[in-house]
């Protein structure tokens, strides 16, 4: 969970590195920079989610928590907070950007990205198998391409890696226009 958090929180702070012209002229609501990056949120990482909360729960949780012990209703609250993390992730680079400090947002991207792949390679054996909690617990968890998710999670990176490199076409050529009025 933490791990996919961060993750969100990456790809809205790239999101406003590759809008920073628009973000400028017209902060960071302005149009279509905003909108696109919080259908991302919407129309990708909300349904990702709940897909991994809900067919695969224990895995989504990194075996921290017992799925079981976590009353569904708190799958809203969790939904909502994926969305949110790419919009902070983007507020985040906004404000930087609109201060004069883009090469910290780019620095900032750097440094998550660094921490995130040490986050990879520490939590691989958890990130690895897939499985109930008891089952990780007992070292009984499968490998993860020997069950459904290893794949669904092979398209689930490609859909993502998509639509990311969509959104950032998108906002190149937004800030391409907005700096030549």
């Amino acid at each position: 969970m933490f791990l996919a958090l961060l993750f969100n929180v990456l790809v809205g702070l790239a999101f406003s590195i590759f809008g920073r012209e628009r973000i400028r002229i017209d902060g960071p609501w302005g149009r279509p920079a905003f909108p696109l990056v919080a259908l991302f949120s919407v129309i990708i990482v909300t349904p990702m989610a709940l897909y991994l909360y809900v067919t695969h729960p224990a895995w989504a949780w990194m075996y921290v928590v017992d799925p079981k012990t976590v009353p569904l209703l708190l799958l809203f609250p969790l939904l909502a907070t994926h969305a949110l993390a790419v919009i902070v992730g983007w507020m985040l680079g906004s404000r930087l950007i609109r201060r004069g400090f883009t090469r910290y947002a780019v620095y900032s991207l750097g440094a998550g990205l660094v921490m995130a792949a040490v986050l990879v390679a520490m939590l691989w054996e958890r990130i690895g198998h897939s499985g109930s909690l008891t089952e990780f617990e007992k070292g009984l968890a499968l490998d993860l391409f020997e069950v459904k998710l290893g794949y669904v999670l092979v398209v689930m990176v490609l859909g993502v890696c998509a639509a990311v490199t969509f959104v950032a076409i998108q906002l190149i050529g937004d800030s391409r226009r907005a700096t030549s009025r």
